[in-house]
């Protein structure tokens, strides 16, 4: 799918779920480690190198503390509170967006709610870096 397609499709189903227009857009794609594989955490050196696949967001702010978060690859809505972000019993990858507000909001950040949706083309599972380029996006 080219790159207006795609934008073009994600914001239909963005206006389906949400009854609005994205006001926000980010990507992050996905990648390969062509040597040192879980070396960089261990002080060692890593080359990574990204691929045609990647991640996007399209979204909506607003001024409440709430993140109303949907993928296109998974089904449902997932919510987290960001005056109190927990552990999703609900949707495994929802906790990747909440960790990355965890930390952000540890680091000082102001932080404030959104509507999204989440697409990717990255395999889950496949080593090519999907929760990276989730988090990242």
């Amino acid at each position: 799918m080219e790159f207006q397609e795609r934008k073009t499709f994600i914001e239909k189903q963005f206006r389906e779920i949400y009854g609005e227009r994205p006001s926000v857009w980010a990507q992050a794609p996905g990648r390969v480690d062509l040597m040192g594989s879980h070396t960089d955490y261990n002080e060692g050196y890593v080359l990574t190198q990204t691929i045609d696949r990647n991640t996007w967001i399209a979204a909506l702010p607003h001024d409440d503390q709430k993140v109303r978060i949907a993928s296109l690859n998974s089904d449902g809505i997932a919510e987290i509170d960001l005056d109190e972000i927990q552990h999703s019993q609900s949707s495994s990858w929802i906790d990747y967006v909440g960790g990355v507000a965890f930390i952000l909001k540890e680091e000082g950040y102001k932080l404030r709610g959104f509507d999204g949706l989440v697409h990717s083309t990255v395999p889950f599972g496949s080593g090519l870096s999907s929760s990276a380029a989730l988090e990242v996006a």
